[in-house]
This record gives C-alpha cells, sequence and structure tokens, in this order.
C-alpha cells in the first residue's frame, strides 16, 4: 500500500514547492544603470592616463616587447646565422629609438616573407636604424605590404620623414575643411586626438593606418568616391560628439573599421555607418561602466 502513496506524495510536494512554500522565491531588486558619463574610472587621477600610455612611454618595455627572436620567421629558423645577426642588431636599435615601429617589425615581418634579407632591405633598416626619418611612418606606409624595390628604397632615402604636431594630417584635415564637412568642435577634438597621439603608442599607430589607408583611390571604383580621408572623417564625428580620452584609441578603431564604409554608401548610409560606429564605442564605454560598478580592476579598453 505504501508505494501507491507515493505519487501522491510526489505530486503533494510538486504542487507546495510551485507555490513557494519550499523554494525560495527570488526577490528582483530595482538596479539602476550607471551613467558612463559620471563614471569614476576604475584607476583615477593621472594613474588611469599613465596605464594606457606607459609601455609606449618606456624605452625599455618597448625594446622587450621587439625582442627579434619572438618574430615567426626568426623562430622557424628561416633567416641564416649572419642575416639573423644583423637583423636583431637592427631591429633592437630601431625599438630603442622608436618601440612602436619595432613592434611592427616584429609582428609583421614584412623584410623577412621570403626568408632572407636582401641589400634594399638591409639598407632601408639601416636607415630606420640610425633615426634620421620617422620609422614607424615608413614601415606602416602601405607600399612597405609587398617589401621594398630599389625605387622606394632611393625615396625613402631622399625624403627622411619627420612628423609635425599634427603628425602627416595637414592635407587631409584641410580636405575636409574643403568639402565643408569639418566642425569647430571636430577640429578641436581631432586636434586634441594629434596631440595624445604623441604620449600614446597604440593611437599613434591607429592614427598612422588612417594616414595610409583613408583617402579612397578613384581608381579603383567605376563610380564617384569621396575626395578626403573618410576614415579620418569618421573620426571626427565619433570624436565630437564626445569621447573620453582614454577611449579615443577605440574611436580610432572604430573609423579604420567602419570607416571605408563611407566610401561606397549614399549619404543616408553615411549616416547610418557614423551612427553604428559611434554605438560600437558607447558600447565599450558601458561596459567599462558595468565592470567598473561591479568593482572590477580591469577595462575592456586596456585590451588591444
Amino acid at each position: 500500500m505504501r508505494w501507491r502513496m507515493v505519487p501522491a506524495l510526489l505530486a503533494l510536494l510538486g504542487l507546495t514547492a510551485c507555490r513557494g512554500g519550499l523554494l525560495p522565491v527570488p526577490t528582483v531588486l530595482p538596479t539602476t544603470t550607471p551613467d558612463g558619463r559620471a563614471l569614476v574610472p576604475v584607476r583615477t587621477g593621472l594613474e588611469a592616463e599613465s596605464v594606457a600610455t606607459s609601455e609606449a612611454e618606456d624605452p625599455s618595455a618597448a625594446v622587450q616587447r621587439a625582442e627579434p627572436q619572438s618574430a615567426p620567421e626568426v623562430r622557424a629558423g628561416l633567416l641564416g646565422a649572419e642575416d639573423r645577426e644583423r637583423y636583431e642588431r637592427l631591429l633592437a636599435t630601431i625599438a630603442e629609438r622608436d618601440g612602436e615601429a619595432g613592434e611592427w617589425l616584429r609582428n609583421t615581418g614584412i623584410f623577412l616573407r621570403d626568408g632572407k634579407l636582401d641589400a634594399a632591405e638591409l639598407e632601408i633598416l639601416s636607415l630606420l636604424a640610425k633615426g634620421k626619418t620617422d620609422a614607424l611612418w615608413c614601415v606602416s606606409n602601405v607600399r612597405q605590404i609587398g617589401g621594398i624595390s630599389e625605387q622606394e628604397l632611393a625615396y625613402f632615402k631622399g625624403n627622411p620623414v619627420t612628423p609635425g604636431a599634427n603628425w602627416y594630417f595637414d592635407d587631409d584635415v584641410g580636405s575636409i575643411e574643403a568639402y565643408d564637412l569639418l566642425s569647430a568642435e571636430g577640429k578641436r577634438s581631432l586636434l586634441r586626438s594629434f596631440e595624445r597621439a604623441h604620449r600614446d603608442g597604440e593611437l599613434r599607430k591607429g592614427l598612422y593606418i588612417i594616414n595610409t589607408l583613408g583617402l579612397p583611390d578613384p581608381r579603383g571604383f567605376k563610380r564617384p568616391v569621396p575626395g578626403y580621408n573618410v576614415q579620418l572623417y569618421l573620426l571626427m564625428c565619433l570624436l565630437e560628439q564626445g569621447v573620453p580620452g582614454a577611449y579615443e584609441k577605440a574611436a580610432v578603431a572604430a573609423a579604420l573599421t567602419y570607416g571605408s564604409l563611407l566610401t561606397l554608401g549614399d549619404v543616408e548610409a553615411q549616416k547610418l555607418v557614423e551612427r553604428y560606429a559611434y554605438e560600437r564605442v558607447r558600447f565599450l564605454i558601458d561596459t567599462d561602466v558595468l565592470l567598473a560598478a561591479a568593482g572590477a580592476e580591469w577595462r575592456a579598453v586596456d585590451y588591444p
């Protein structure tokens, strides 16, 4: 008889539990989403600014992260002993002068793709090691993607590059102004970002890529394309909407990712791109707001 009572007892227990008699009922507490504009960062004062830039400003850190032996081509043994010794010596010198250029060389291996260093490649590395030209601009220039030719070497030897206060964007800013697309606040925001890039190596790298790749080449299209740097224009649009200084490199990343879409779209599509890019930056800021509210000691913006 007892086993016949088991189903009835189970049904009674289940009914009681579902009514809250045995299982605790979750209590929904009222919560509010912190306002990103009122956020006190996890790191306060000058410390927050120095975290993003300390590695780029510390020459020893720059040399350490540009160790030649960490280049895949070197680890794989593609270089002979003599070429490897030359490459390691030159890269160490370049990295000591310009940590971002050294890191770029290590990560891209632009002069090692054929497993050897030819005379032109050795000469350009020697030129960069002497510090008489902007090494990062040279190695990040689009012409370097396929290696270096004798003509390109002659160009770099005859045209030493030195960055100005606005890096290399005077012409690009002038073009945007000529199209009546540059607001006063947008220009002020860009100038602040240019100034910050002198202290933030990651921001500097992003701006150099914008300088190299942001202007559409009309020869690649069968329709009219903007005659200005579309990635720089999108960066201006993002910054003038209000982006905290620590998140300017996130705005640069968004401009690099979505700016080229402005080449193809009409006016309505361009507005959609501008809005979507800002939403991506804002999402990152809001994520860090929630992380800070939860007591996290790290920020999403600090990740590469």
